[in-house]
């Protein structure tokens, strides 16, 4: 296959097409969708460059960038289920994300950002985000050469401190309504000329290409899926994966297309909402609390409109979670699986098992669930867990102690 240099921007509206450079169409109908001419291929190791790191091993369907910045990214392992699989009756893969550089799939979306960026002679840039994409951009920006400038919103404690290490500039934004600090980062870009990054499609369609090759290293390693469950904030993800298989499927390497399955917190559940009324536009809602913090987006906007679109026309659907059933799956994934998750990335888990349950997933079937980012990125639900657990105990150094712990516990 030879590479592409020329890349066509195309609106999933209108479909008007833009140059390389463009962020997203003036008529707000749509995102920008990457568009190649794609030569047919047998497999995934035909379109593979083993001399490139990272996801730029898939260059021949990326962006022809010059000197990308990369830090090995993506090449996580799809984990065959040791026991949830075969309770269920499934054939159970957990793609982990959180093996990235810094814990989470936004590093995909992050070499792609930086590296155009970079291209396009840019040297500041800014951010508004309180979690994985912070410390990603954080990375890759220094990586690259470029200053990046970070508005935060309540962050976690992790999160904070793994976006300072890479001495970003960080702006704690004081205020009770997260929209404002993407106001307040839009007219900083604006008034300083800074070049703004996000990691939601609607506003550059590369975050869309980073998250694509999740869906080549999945048919790579382990086949053509049944059905993938993602966790789903403003659907940037999802759209991303689909995108990745429907490029597998026109170059004749698969000849299928797998169901996605989108799970979002019942507490923050905007296009899980729009999908049960049956609309087609994703309307915000009014967040209410959740562990799963990586997906609180109450207004996706155009995004989640193409998200779930998207999703509908895989044949698959969009499935809510009670904050029980997240935490369940979140407990579930280090003892029985051995993924240490943070509760987003046990979404997935949550959703597949409901799914599971109400038989929309069929006994037999082959699922890969996607863990989004390591439990390190968020250990305030593991200290909670910690301090509540039965299995920690605190004594002299003794052995009187510990055997009389043991006879408590029978014996174990």
């Amino acid at each position: 296959m030879m590479k592409q240099n020329r890349i066509v921007l195309r609106c999933s509206g209108c479909g008007k097409e833009y140059p390389f450079g463009t962020y997203s169409c003036e008529n707000h109908d749509g995102v920008l969708l990457a568009q190649y001419d794609l030569d047919k291929a047998r497999s995934v190791s035909e379109i593979e460059t083993p001399s490139q790191q990272g996801i730029w091993r898939f260059s021949e369907v990326l962006p022809n960038v010059a000197d990308p910045i990369s830090l090995a990214e993506g090449g996580t392992p799809c984990l065959r289920s040791i026991n949830l699989g075969p309770r269920l009756g499934l054939t159970l893969y957990i793609k982990d994300e959180g093996r990235n550089p810094t814990g989470s799939f936004k590093d995909r979306a992050a070499t792609l950002l930086i590296s155009t960026e970079r291209a396009l002679g840019h040297s500041s840039c800014a951010t508004a985000s309180s979690g994985n994409a912070a410390g990603a951009l954080a990375l890759y920006a220094r990586l690259g050469g470029m200053h990046l400038h970070v508005f935060m919103y309540q962050p976690t404690r992790e999160k904070l401190l793994h976006t300072s290490s890479f001495s970003p500039s960080i702006y704690l934004i004081d205020t009770p309504v997260e929209s404002d600090v993407h106001r307040l980062t839009e007219e900083a870009c604006a008034q300083f000329g800074w070049a703004s990054l996000t990691t939601m499609s609607s506003a550059n369609p590369f975050n869309i290409e980073g998250y694509k090759t999740i869906s080549y290293e999945i048919v790579r390693d382990v086949g053509l899926p049944d059905i993938v469950v993602l966790p789903i904030g403003s659907g940037t993800l999802g759209l991303g994966v689909w995108k990745g298989f429907k490029e597998l499927y026109e170059m004749g390497i698969t000849g299928a297309l797998p169901r996605l399955v989108g799970v979002q917190p019942e507490n923050v559940a905007p296009i899980v909402e729009a999908y049960e009324r049956g609309e087609t536009d994703v309307h915000p809602v009014t967040p209410k609390k959740t562990v799963a913090t990586g997906t609180v987006v109450d207004n996706p906007g155009i995004a989640g409109s193409v998200t779930l679109k998207a999703v509908r026309e895989s044949g698959g659907w969009m499935i809510g979670v009670s904050e029980d059933k997240i935490l369940e799956a979140w407990s579930l994934l280090p003892t029985e699986e051995g993924v240490f998750a943070e509760p987003t990335g046990a979404l997935s888990v949550a959703g597949m098992m409901l799914a599971r349950e109400y038989g929309k997933i069929k006994a037999g079937e082959t699922v890969v669930c996607l863990n989004s980012a390591s439990g390190f990125k968020d250990l305030s639900v593991f200290e909670a867990k910690a301090s509540d657990s039965t299995q920690v105990f605190h004594l002299l150094p003794n052995l009187e102690a510990i055997a009389k712990i043991r006879e408590a516990n029978n014996g174990d």
